[in-house]
């Protein structure tokens, strides 16, 4: 039975149905008008209710009316949390915020904060603002900041920015915006006098470079939403301005140092050489500690914290897996002459000039110094040494910051007592849970303190709060992003250069290098020299091209003024095609050495008990990495994808004084680097293959690591 009856604004509590699901315990003055907003017309709402009149008061919209027994009824809570605040800064639209096309200006009282997400320029126009650790005065520069919000299903750590209020503006040289001088001179009145900051946000969105950024969800699916903004004018603006969020959605990461963070930076800033623990003149900070404990992100604020009263800050990358600079692999000394005001490592560049200029890196070709430890502290000692000759001497005031891994159990907690006792530092900033203080901070104060260049005082210990633990409440309902995915990342973003994600790294047109041997090409003469591989012991010589192509290699270029830096017998690999099939000649490379047919000459093969003379550190360096392309004995090329410039790798190989040598090991190369999804059959990937294989050796095969001895379980 149905009647016609109205809803009252008087209606005691009813039971409504939409679309046939049923609701109870709210009022119909409650609930009408959200069911009404959300039904797609008046019809859609029915109330039941055996307790109406037929003669109901009419005070609006008439609606069916069903009487329905026995219905399950659904019991909807209604969130009445206040959202939660994520900037304190409250924008009044041409009051304190002022809208354009590419650009937002904001004006900001002392204390207020900022978050964006994103990618835009920062501009400092009055004021003061911190960000990072880093107090920007109103200057004519601008900064380039990027900040995800999203990798993968991770929530990225945003840059807060906070007006701050400083003694000293001498600093400070105050300009109004373009886009405001027109308005001032309209109204008659200056709008940044009401301000202690106003600050210019741009977006990049105009820009080519960012617009290739874009595009790397082309390549990698699951990076499509990098750079994606929930707003609708995300194609005229790259960023966005993040205030409130509803109190039943996950808090975005925001990311602003603890006060413990800033008053260990502030120890560090105001050293002097009589409180150093050894004789360098500068301090040397060690930045130690647990895994996810934020000791990439106290590295980044101690950097900018000291580049506020200095001019340059050298920085020393010794975590191969989470690398700053450098792409995964390798670790590596950086001079840093600008904030890092980015969170996330993928978007720094290594060059050989600019703002983050590398002194020199070695290619360690792992993610972990486990399979070769004596090799990673001989680079760490051989970075050192230039820091305390080279960099020193030029500028005798230039701190170290020393980035370290997380691994301090067994020999990672060796290999960190070995380093203290190499860099012997002024400052050690350990970061950890309280197990760690007990157990390892001891033993890396004592390593440091027990050295015989130590003054009296000793090593400044300091153990600020850790930041990026389960304990943090900022990270109670937030997923972390996977290492393995900012190390993608971090290889997509080195091998595209210039972050050039436009097309596909295949399609980029590679280099060409020829390989020989001083019987075909003498050192020197435009030519590999040499090709490695790391624990290729029982690898037959035949298959040294098969293990190289479509794998990442690292580009060294070793010394030949010291003549036991390279091996004086290499073994002549042959392709698996070539039609000599006795092409596993030994050759010496001296003067003495006959001649050898050039047909029977392949791949220069470094022997794996010679690996440890290249990889020496007092005699290597490392250009760079590379992907192989192809092998080609006809021509004797090797085809190499790099972002290495080609003046740099023609330096070397023209350089009769240095030999360049491939050296593969573990690194992985990003599986969407390789195989194009829109792609059918042979070529969708050249070394992959959409058949699936049987047998033996047909599957990866997983290191369990959580298998315990005996008694131990």
């Amino acid at each position: 039975m149905k009647r016609k009856t109205a809803v009252s604004a008087f209606a005691q509590r009813k039971i409504v149905k939409v679309d046939d699901v049923v609701l109870s315990s709210q009022t119909v003055s409650e609930v009408a008008s959200e069911v009404v907003s959300e039904a797609a017309s008046p019809d859609s709402l029915e109330i039941v209710d055996s307790e109406l009149e037929d003669t109901e008061e009419i005070t609006g919209l008439e609606y069916e009316v069903e009487e329905v027994t026995d219905i399950p009824v659904r019991e909807v809570s209604v969130d009445n949390r206040p959202p939660v605040t994520i900037s304190s800064f409250q924008p009044v639209l041409n009051e304190n915020i002022f809208e354009y096309e590419h650009s937002t200006i904001y004006g900001l009282v002392s204390g207020e904060t900022l978050v964006l997400a994103g990618a835009y320029t920062l501009r400092v126009h009055k004021g003061c603002v911190c960000v990072a650790g880093s107090v920007i005065h109103a200057s004519d520069e601008a900064f380039t900041i990027y900040a995800p919000n999203k990798i993968g299903g991770g929530s990225c750590a945003l840059p807060r920015i906070e007006c701050v209020q400083v003694r000293d503006l001498s600093r400070s040289s105050s300009s109004s915006p373009e886009e405001l001088v027109d308005s001032i001179s309209r109204t008659g009145e200056s709008r940044m006098d009401r301000f202690r900051a106003v600050i210019k946000i741009g977006s990049l969105s105009s820009t080519t470079k960012f617009q290739n950024m874009r595009r790397i969800g082309n390549i990698a699916p699951p990076f499509k939403n990098l750079w994606s903004l929930s707003t609708t004018n995300s194609e005229k603006k790259s960023y966005e301005s993040i205030y409130q969020i509803p109190a039943n959605e996950a808090p975005p990461l925001v990311f602003s140092p603890p006060k413990s963070w800033t008053q260990a930076c502030e120890v560090v800033g105001n050293y002097s050489p009589a409180e150093t623990a050894s004789d360098i003149t500068a301090s040397v900070t060690l930045v130690a500690g647990t895994k996810n404990s934020g000791k990439s992100a106290i590295s980044r604020v101690l950097t900018n914290g000291l580049l506020y009263d200095l001019d340059a800050v050298a920085y020393l990358d010794l975590d191969p897996g989470q690398t700053l600079f450098s792409p995964p692999g390798e670790i590596s000394l950086h001079v840093v002459s600008k904030p890092l005001l980015s969170n996330q490592s993928f978007t720094y560049s290594s060059t050989t000039e600019g703002d983050y200029k590398l002194i020199q890196s070695h290619h360690l070709g792992n993610l972990s110094p486990k399979d070769n430890p004596s090799y990673y502290l001989a680079m760490i000692a051989a970075l050192f040494k230039i820091y305390k000759e080279s960099l020193l001497r030029a500028s005798p005031m230039m701190p170290l910051v020393i980035n370290t891994p997380g691994w301090t159990r067994g020999l990672g907690l060796d290999l960190l007592i070995e380093i203290t006792k190499l860099v012997v530092p002024s400052h050690i900033i350990f970061l950890g849970t309280s197990e760690a203080y007990d157990e390892v901070l001891p033993m890396v104060e004592s390593a440091a303190n027990s050295q015989s260049n130590v003054k009296v005082n000793g090593v400044r210990v300091l153990t600020p709060e850790p930041f990026f633990t389960n304990s943090n409440p900022n990270l109670a309902s937030v997923t972390p992003v996977s290492s393995s995915d900012l190390r993608t990342l971090k290889i997509m973003h080195y091998l595209h250069a210039d972050f050039d994600f436009s097309r596909k790294l295949s399609a980029v047109p590679p280099y060409q290098v020829r390989y020989g041997s001083l019987d075909y090409l003498p050192l020197g003469s435009g030519a590999i020299s040499g090709v490695g591989i790391m624990g290729s012991e029982g690898i037959d010589a035949n298959d040294v091209a098969l293990a190289l192509t479509g794998t990442v290699v690292g580009l060294l270029a070793v010394d030949l003024s010291d003549n036991n830096s390279f091996p004086t017998t290499l073994v002549s690999s042959a392709l698996q095609d070539d039609a000599n099939e006795d092409a596993d000649n030994e050759y010496e490379l001296n003067d003495e050495a006959g001649a050898t047919d050039v047909n029977s000459i392949n791949l220069p093969w470094i022997l794996p008990e010679d690996i440890p003379m290249i990889l020496d550190a007092r005699t290597s360096r490392c250009l760079g990495q590379a992907v192989v392309h192809s092998i080609n004995s006809t021509t004797r090329t090797i085809t190499l994808m790099t972002p290495v410039a080609e003046t740099d790798l023609a330096q070397v190989v023209t350089n009769k004084r240095e030999a360049l040598v491939l050296i593969r090991g573990r690194l992985p190369v990003p599986l969407w680097e390789l195989w194009d999804r829109d792609a059918d059959g042979c070529d969708a990937g050249k070394y992959l293959s959409r058949v699936k294989e049987v047998g033996a050796g047909a599957g990866n095969w997983r290191i369990r690591r959580n298998v315990m001895r005996r008694g131990y379980a």
